[in-house]
């Protein structure tokens, strides 16, 4: 009886998934005791002339075979209409940041000190500069925070010298690190040389624009000298008046890379 009711369930609703038997074990064991009993009814039928008793057997037979045809699918994976499939929606991405420069001055802005000032063209070898020097409480978790980020560049323009600044960036910094971070000084331009003071910063920031591959506007630019973010202002870039850059103005960083930043 299982063994019909399920294996005609296939046959009546062909465009819904194969029906399959509640109890595989028990419609086998249906199906070979029918096999067995319609045996035994066709060959008493036939050998005593008993044709109902033929037809019985018969049948008997037929459930054995909707039975076995039944319990062969249970082991199959239940199978699914077109109208069943569901496609699964995509996954959602965040959508890539544009990226951004952030740009420091760097006497009197990232350092306490004016540092040319102070040092001018004496060697580099007394000149040594370390984490204290510079504003910010830990120089070192900011500027790594900010190279870490992808869409994040960072630079230096100052009208010290490079040599200088070089050397202090690689003192807070790994070296894999230090060197991503892009350092420009009048010495870059034509009959000019380190310490020189240009007009303003704009066509150092040009440069840095040009390095990054990054339009101004997407340039935010720090210096102590309000002549010179002014001039950058109007030049389209984001500049803020910072003497010295300390950790007070970590928010004007994390707003403008979208990263809280911190010293930490």
């Amino acid at each position: 009886g299982h063994a019909l009711r399920w294996s005609l369930h296939d046959r009546v609703t062909p465009d819904f998934p194969r029906a399959k038997s509640p109890n595989p074990p028990l419609a086998r064991m249906q199906g070979l005791l029918c096999g067995v009993a319609g045996s035994v009814m066709l060959y008493v039928g036939l050998a005593y002339d008993r044709p109902w008793l033929s037809v019985a057997g018969v049948g008997a037979h037929l459930f054995t075979l909707l039975a076995a045809e039944d319990t062969s699918t249970t082991t199959e994976t239940t199978a699914q209409t077109p109208r069943e499939r569901k496609t699964a929606a995509p996954t959602p991405t965040e959508p890539e940041k544009e990226v951004v420069v952030v740009a420091f001055d760097f006497d009197k802005c990232l350092m306490t000190r004016h540092w040319f000032g102070k040092y001018r063209y004496q060697p580099l070898d007394t000149i040594n500069p370390t984490a204290a020097d510079f504003a910010l409480a830990n120089p070192t978790a900011v500027f790594r925070q900010l190279i870490s980020l992808p869409h994040v560049r960072v630079a230096v323009a100052s009208f010290g010298r490079k040599d200088v600044i070089t050397k202090a960036i690689y003192s807070i910094l790994p070296a894999d690190m230090a060197k991503q971070v892009y350092v420009t000084t009048p010495g870059d331009f034509e009959n000019t040389r380190d310490g020189t003071g240009l007009r303003d910063k704009n066509r150092q920031l040009e440069l840095v624009s040009g390095h990054f591959d990054v339009p101004l506007n997407r340039i935010q630019f720090f210096d102590d000298d309000r002549k010179n973010i002014g001039a950058a202002v109007q030049f389209g870039v984001k500049a803020v008046c910072t003497a010295p850059f300390d950790d007070s103005h970590l928010p004007k960083i994390s707003g403008h890379v979208g990263v809280v930043i911190t010293t930490n």
